[in-house]
Formats: C-alpha cells, sequence, structure tokens
C-alpha cells in the first residue's frame, strides 16, 4: 500500500511549444518534464531542465461547491429567431467591450446598442421578428466577451 504522504511523480516528454500550458512553456520540444503532486500541501512542483516551478492548487471542494445564485427577476422576455442573436453580439463586439440591451415595451422592440470612440451600432427587432416576445422597459449593460 503506497503512503499517502508521499508526492505522486509523473514524467512527460514536451512536444511542440505552441501546444504547452503556461505552466510547462519553460521547457523546450523534447525536454523531459517531471510533475510531483504534493496532496499535503496541496501543489504541484514541475521540473523541466533543471528549473523547478511550484503551482498551488485549489482545493477540489472549493471548485465542486454549487455557486451561491441569487434570485433575479426577468421583467421581459424574448426569443430570438436562429442566427439573430449571433448577429447581434457579432455586431455589438466590432463596435466596442460592451453593449446595451434594451427594451422598450411601448415600442414593442428590444435593441442591442454598441458605441464606441468614432462608431456606434444599433440592432433592432420588433416584437414580429421574435419567436415569442413579453416586453418591459427594461435596460441592461453587459460585456460583450461575456455574452
Amino acid at each position: 500500500m503506497k503512503n499517502p504522504q508521499s508526492p505522486i511523480v509523473v514524467e512527460l516528454v514536451v512536444g511542440r511549444r505552441q501546444q504547452l500550458p503556461g505552466h510547462l512553456s519553460i521547457g523546450e520540444a523534447g525536454d523531459l518534464a517531471q510533475m510531483a503532486l504534493d496532496t499535503a500541501s496541496s501543489s504541484l512542483e514541475i521540473t523541466i531542465d533543471g528549473i523547478s516551478r511550484t503551482v498551488g492548487l485549489e482545493a477540489a471542494e472549493s471548485v465542486r461547491c454549487p455557486p451561491d445564485i441569487p434570485s433575479v427577476e426577468f421583467p421581459a422576455t424574448a426569443h430570438f429567431a436562429e442566427g439573430d442573436l449571433s448577429v447581434a453580439l457579432k455586431a455589438a463586439k466590432t463596435v466596442d467591450d460592451r453593449f446595451d440591451l434594451v427594451v422598450e415595451a411601448d415600442a414593442g422592440e428590444i435593441r442591442f446598442e454598441a458605441t464606441g470612440d468614432t462608431d456606434s451600432m444599433v440592432y433592432r427587432r420588433e416584437s414580429s421578428d421574435l419567436v415569442a416576445f413579453e416586453p418591459a422597459d427594461v435596460q441592461s449593460k453587459f460585456d460583450a466577451e461575456l455574452a
């Protein structure tokens, strides 16, 4: 039976540099990488060509715990036709890193608006363009990279 305190050692040959994750990028193609997992300290030691790097690891319990999601009310809902949402997000990303999502109940429309230093864009869909639409007056700002 193995001692639970002894590190687990793995050796591998470093492949092409372009495909290496950041922690292995200190090696060149063909270098031997030795990795030792220390479960007691939750760390991984990587040694390549005499260079050692220790990486602290996240506790598995912290990664696996369910997120605490607050209760959120959505006053408006819109169901887009296939491709419409992709077009809107792509257009917004070409102008700025952020965009506004605006719903106007009286106008019966939803808009994606982005304003950059010199450019701006508006992608507008009316209720007849949507699969389903329950309007309410709402405006929210979103990060275009996260959407």
